[in-house]
């Protein structure tokens, strides 16, 4: 099968390093590993084809003041300036859908695809081609990723990416996703039906490196946050205990790693924590986004991985750390629940409950070594079942399902014509 994979993210990419960048390179691995022919479709400042561990990557040239591609696009940033940006957001991801899929089309003639699998994220299908099957994959809700503290856009942008995607939604032969919860609220939100597929994982590494952790933290006892720093992560929940869990253990340290989000209400994150440390603010440590090379040593050495979110999908974070059979510390009413057992495989608390976040990492540092290593290796174990073996099977049936629907929306209007006809 060839699959066209249309995705504003890919990890070939400097800036994307988060979850769905990483989802996306691991099922295209595992697909590929099954003889199939997954090709990604990834934005860009330039046209570009390049391969990576081999699957072949199209960058697209979607945006560059530089460089005009037609009088179309002439139009579209005039129509931005006259509207004073207020419709950027909407006119922005419209264009980005249209030269993404220009290229997907082009690509198709070449050579056909069977399926085209977008991402929900920024409604990559919206301007989608009805000659070809297509699947869209929800990343998360945009509206309550804004309300739960955002990534630093304003509502009203917000409010046009998410009609965007609804619409996008809308035109997917299948919708699909890993998280119970959001698919529930989607189908309620959407009025359209979704599948609960959980995402593959494989250790997605071939050697680690541990320059950084002896570089930062080697000899020391801490715990660890690692993703996006923002109010969305729950790292204004950290900021709240970080002090009276610092007091009460004089050795323990906080490890952060990742990119600190701008635009957050309140200001950095990072600055907050390091504020509310006080006296202690020299066992905090910050290191900027790593790759997992370097960020596997780290996650595989922390005494409990503690990851807060107030909204999240299927967290990537706590997939990779409960794969290297670390505690995790999540919360309840977010995909946690589907990969954590509480007090058996990881650690439950309430979103937004700084008091019962102290009580629950006061519960994991209190266990014993023993103790601990059980419950790492049933974290483990439960990502074993994320095995493409287990996973991929039901994604080639959503595959197989949006083809035959797609057939069966051409041939009825045929039918109906010869119909009238006669």
């Amino acid at each position: 099968m060839r699959i066209a994979f249309v995705t504003p993210e890919y990890i070939t990419e400097s800036t994307c390093d988060g979850g769905l960048a990483n989802y996306t390179h691991r099922t295209v691995l595992a697909l590929r590993s099954m003889g199939h022919e997954p090709v990604v479709f990834v934005p860009y400042d330039a046209d570009q084809t390049l391969h990576h561990e081999g699957v072949t990557v199209h960058r697209v040239q979607t945006w560059n003041p530089a460089q005009q591609w037609s009088k179309f696009y002439t139009y579209v940033r005039i129509l931005d300036r006259l509207t004073f940006m207020m419709f950027h957001m909407l006119l922005n991801l419209l264009w980005r859908s249209h030269r993404m899929n220009k290229v997907v089309a082009a690509e198709h003639r070449k050579h056909p695809f069977d399926v085209v699998h977008y991402t929900h994220l920024g409604g990559m299908g919206v301007l989608r081609s009805s000659n070809l099957p297509a699947v869209a994959r929800l990343s998360s809700s945009t509206r309550l990723c804004q309300e739960l503290g955002g990534y630093g856009e304003r509502n009203f942008q917000i409010a046009q990416q998410n009609f965007i995607e609804r619409i996008a939604l809308w035109r997917a032969d299948i919708v699909f996703g890993p998280s119970r919860r959001i698919a529930r609220l989607t189908e309620i939100e959407c009025g359209i039906p979704v599948r609960v597929i959980e995402s593959p994982f494989t250790p997605d590494v071939a050697s680690t490196d541990d320059s950084v952790y002896r570089a930062h933290l080697a000899t020391k006892k801490y715990l660890l946050f690692f993703g996006s720093i923002g109010l969305i992560k729950g790292v204004a929940t950290i900021a709240e205990i970080i002090h009276p869990l610092l007091k009460r253990h004089p050795q323990l340290h906080f490890a952060f790693v990742g990119k600190c989000l701008s635009g957050q209400e309140g200001g950095d994150l990072m600055d907050r924590v390091f504020r509310h440390a006080a006296e202690y603010a020299d066992r905090v440590l910050w290191i900027p986004a790593q790759p997992h090379e370097t960020l596997y040593p780290i996650i595989a050495r922390a005494c409990a991985v503690v990851l807060p979110s107030r909204i999240d999908n299927f967290p990537n974070a706590c997939i990779e750390a409960m794969a290297l059979e670390r505690i995790v510390i999540g919360t309840r009413g977010n995909g946690f629940e589907q990969l954590i057992t509480d007090g058996e495989s990881g650690f439950l608390c309430e979103v937004d409950d700084a008091a019962g976040l102290l009580a629950t990492i006061e519960r994991v540092l209190a266990l014993t070594s023993d103790t601990s290593r059980s419950i790492g290796r049933r974290a483990e174990e439960r990502i074993r079942i994320l095995a493409p073996e287990n996973t991929v099977s039901a994604l080639l049936d959503c595959y197989l399902d949006a083809m035959d629907m797609h057939r069966k929306q051409i041939v009825s209007p045929r039918i109906a014509c010869v119909a009238s006809a006669g």
